[in-house]
């Protein structure tokens, strides 16, 4: 089975699952890949060549079936099957595009989206398939719940076993609850002298003894030198839709103090293989950071817990298999019946 995976706009986590895709496609199915920068270049007709040598069209993008008016016409017009996955939902998502995509254009993409008709769509979360069903009123059959997958990587090596890392990872700062973490870890700092901040984000921020600020740093690098010297990944975020840099420390082992928003609930299970917080809540911060700080065997229950989520729900197999059984299910349906019972 030949699938041509395309993405016309998207942020890092989304690069990130197109990436783990093609590097790692189920068995039978071999992948095109079509990022946003290829698509630029690409005249129309070479890409519909590119599609007409495929079986099924996997289209990405942060709402279905897609956030580009472009890219509306033109696949509607494709005899292709069209497979749409997605992280949230338009109006979900007006408080990071409102500056960039006007009010008038978000009704326009949500109007021309519902022109097209997709075999079927994958919801990242429960939460976005319960928000696309009464947004987009879409048939609940032809949503699958499908998140992301991560490979489990080898235990943490750290270079130095006497500090306490903290790690951070948010390229908008101030959306991830970055000045929230900074506020708590310099409290927290004045009682712990071994605990240190890493963190990494283009925002500039003056370092100091305990402090390192680091610009952007490619998955590779974050793979290879960040998360092996993290002992606890904080991202306590304002608005966030699905959390890969969560599942990346998680792999690792690593426990996670994040925001209860969106979907961050369908990954961790509070105090027990990371913790969730209310947004903007810095006792609440405080405390559950003090409480891994403090506890060296609670940390390491905790991250293997979160190594456990990852094997048992976002590794790439079963999530490979799943995915394959919905391509092979769009190929064979007529688009108005239920796709499959994966969820």
């Amino acid at each position: 089975m030949k699938v041509l995976l395309i993405m016309l706009g998207g942020l890092g986590g989304d690069y990130a699952y197109l990436e783990d895709l093609y590097n790692n496609p189920p068995s039978g199915v071999s992948y095109a890949l079509c990022l946003p920068e290829e698509f630029a270049k690409t005249s129309p007709g070479i890409l519909k060549e590119k599609i007409e040598k495929c079986d099924l069209i996997h289209l990405h993008s942060w709402f279905p079936p897609c956030d580009n008016l472009y890219s509306l016409r033109f696949f509607k017009n494709l005899k292709t099957p069209l497979l749409c996955s997605f992280t949230t939902m338009i109006w979900d998502c007006h408080k990071f595009y409102w500056k960039i995509m006007p009010y008038l254009k978000m009704a326009k993409c949500f109007l021309y989206s519902r022109v097209l008709k997709p075999k079927g769509f994958i919801a990242w979360s429960q939460k976005a398939k319960s928000r696309a069903i009464k947004q987009f009123k879409y048939d609940p059959g032809k949503i699958h719940v499908l998140p992301p997958f991560i490979k489990p990587q080898p235990d943490n090596a750290k270079t130095d076993s006497q500090k306490i890392m903290i790690g951070f990872v948010g390229e908008d700062f101030e959306r991830k609850g970055g000045p929230l973490l900074l506020e708590a870890f310099k409290t927290l700092a004045k009682k712990y002298a071994d605990i240190h901040l890493k963190i990494i984000s283009s925002h500039k921020i003056e370092n100091s003894e305990n402090i390192e600020s680091y610009g952007r740093k490619t998955r590779h690098e974050l793979f290879s030198s960040f998360y092996p010297d993290c002992d606890i990944f904080v991202l306590p975020t304002k608005a966030d839709f699905f959390g890969m840099s969560i599942l990346e420390a998680m792999s690792f082992g690593i426990p996670v103090i994040t925001s209860d928003v969106y979907a961050m609930n369908e990954i961790i299970d509070d105090g027990k293989d990371g913790f969730l917080i209310p947004p903007n809540n810095l006792s609440a911060l405080l405390e559950k950071m003090s409480a891994l700080i403090k506890n060296k065997d609670f940390r390491e229950v905790m991250g293997r817990e979160a190594k456990n989520k990852i094997l048992q729900k976002f590794n790439p197999e079963i999530i490979g298999e799943s995915l394959k059984q919905i391509y092979k299910a769009c190929l064979e349906c007529n688009g108005a019946e239920k796709i499959c019972n994966l969820c």
